[in-house]
């Protein structure tokens, strides 16, 4: 999931008109598109008052399908229309966990709470137990 831009009103429309355009199905392979707004509370809060730094953003827009390269070329279509952030609940597999795509800036406030309450990275990873680990 990638964070929409915030802008004018042009800049949402043209994002959804180019998304309604587009085929949520490609072949046997399932797609879709995931908005979620993200105006009132979550813009009123600074950003750099809580770890969730995609305030200024209007939205949230999740982009999903078995077929990575037709989300990449998604992307690659809506990147203009972005603030560049990614949404930390939505990991991407290829993203770093600390990529400042996550964060923006508040990452380096965040590194240091966790040197400061999980210098062990005990919390660094979700807590999975052994018997259901996925071989690498």
């Amino acid at each position: 999931m990638r964070v929409a831009r915030r802008g004018d009103r042009g800049d949402r429309s043209c994002a959804c008109a180019w998304l309604a355009g587009r085929r949520a199905r490609r072949g046997h392979c399932f797609a879709g598109y995931d908005f979620n707004p993200l105006r009132g509370a979550y813009n009123r809060v600074a950003a750099d008052a809580t770890a969730f730094a995609h305030r200024d953003a209007r939205f949230c827009l999740k982009v999903s399908s078995g077929d990575r390269g037709w989300v990449e070329r998604t992307w690659a279509r809506l990147a203009p229309l972005s603030t560049g952030g990614v949404y930390p609940n939505f990991a991407e597999p290829q993203r770093d966990r600390w990529d400042p795509a996550y964060h923006l800036g508040n990452r380096e406030r965040l590194l240091a709470v966790r040197a400061a309450y999980d210098p062990s990275g005990l919390w660094s990873t979700p807590p999975t137990p052994p018997s259901s680990t996925p071989a690498p």
